[in-house]
């Protein structure tokens, strides 16, 4: 079987119910050792040049793609280098334009091109290489630094920040992220400007916490938190059931190494100092059930085609992407476009979204969809 590059042709291979990424491998042999990346794309690897000339037919089309937005944006790097090589100047300041311009890209116009090879440059990445964890990292780390560089985010690189953080196990990084947009990036009076103002600075925010549902928010933001609480959801349930199986079987300390091991979302969680362990995963439980109806009615409100269309066909949802853009046809695309695999690669995700979807609205769609590897 030859893995396929673009979504969504074919997802990656599954485990369990679930995908998983990628680690680096011969695109040929599987080898992990000895490896070189293609030096064109810059994306995938091998463990010697005759099985990357074996595989050239399958890895042209993507390499060629890649290829060409990388070295439009290493030509506009230069081209920044080139024009800004005696330094540039702001008010008081003066030097790189990477340090003294931080901030206020976009702003500055020379920048924009910059910027939009980069940002297509790190679609195009995720677009054809959808399923390697370097390549998500990689892209990560662009959009993170072009945060840093354009507060404004013009390109909208903070839509597709939450949904890499998951994907790469970082929740606690993705709540943290949303969190700062939903409070201090919510409000009308921050001064994007600013260079002195505090900038997703939220750490270690409880997960556990009510979102707040009462005002206009993101919607990608809002089922990224929705994802991170139906994950952490899975985990309590996981914890309870190891205490109904193990509970007078085994010694107790034996079922909270046990627990510990099923809580694989990495957020911070602070139960009630008050509880013991039991009662503290029913009362999480309970409470993350409830914000989680909570946030699929935020969802609703703010967008009524947005769960439909995860539920009836994501691929239809995501597979034409608007060339514009209107509010409620077309933002289902864009939000599930930049997010599906972080669901994809939630274990139970869709049986669970369906199970809250046929309690609130009494609708069932024929088939949550599930991953698969086709042959």
């Amino acid at each position: 079987m030859r893995r396929e590059y673009r979504y969504p042709s074919l997802p990656p291979k599954e485990s369990g119910n679930a995908l998983i990424l990628l680690e680096k491998d011969c695109e040929v042999c599987k080898k992990t050792a000895g490896l070189f990346r293609c030096s064109a794309c810059q994306c995938v690897y091998y463990c010697s040049r005759e099985h990357q000339a074996t595989d050239r037919n399958n890895h042209k089309t993507a390499c060629t793609a890649i290829e060409k937005f990388r070295v439009r944006y290493e030509h506009h790097v230069e081209v920044l280098s080139r024009e800004m090589e005696h330094g540039y100047s702001m008010p008081g300041q003066r030097g790189s334009l990477f340090q003294v311009g931080a901030g206020h890209f976009w702003g500055i116009l020379e920048t924009r091109p910059y910027m939009t090879a980069r940002f297509r440059l790190v679609n195009a990445s995720l677009d054809y290489f959808p399923c390697y964890r370097h390549v998500v990292q990689a892209a990560l780390d662009h959009l993170l630094d072009m945060l840093r560089l354009c507060r404004d985010d013009n390109l909208g690189a903070r839509n597709i920040v939450p949904g890499l953080y998951l994907r790469l196990g970082r929740e606690q990084d993705a709540f943290d992220f949303v969190k700062w947009y939903a409070t201090t990036g919510n409000d009308p009076n921050y001064d994007w400007g600013n260079m002195k103002l505090p900038f997703l600075n939220v750490k270690d925010a409880n997960a556990t916490e009510p979102w707040p549902t009462d005002r206009l928010l993101n919607l990608i933001h809002l089922s990224t938190v929705f994802l991170i609480k139906m994950r952490l959801l899975h985990d309590f349930q996981s914890a309870q059931n190891a205490i109904r199986a193990f509970q007078g079987v085994v010694p107790l300390d034996i079922i909270d190494l046990i627990q510990a091991h099923l809580f694989t979302t990495n957020v911070q969680i602070r139960p009630k100092a008050s509880m013991n362990r039991s009662e503290a995963i029913c009362y999480g439980i309970d409470t993350l059930k409830s914000q989680l109806k909570d946030l699929y009615k935020a969802v609703d409100k703010r967008n009524p085609h947005f769960w439909p269309a995860m539920l009836d066909s994501t691929e239809r949802a995501t597979g034409n992407k608007p060339s514009g853009y209107s509010v409620i046809p077309d933002e289902p695309k864009i939000s599930i476009g930049h997010n599906l695999y972080a669901w994809l690669e939630t274990p139970r995700a869709f049986d669970t979204l369906a199970d809250i979807d046929e309690a609130i609205h009494g609708r069932r769609f024929p088939e949550p969809i599930s991953p698969r590897e086709d042959n």
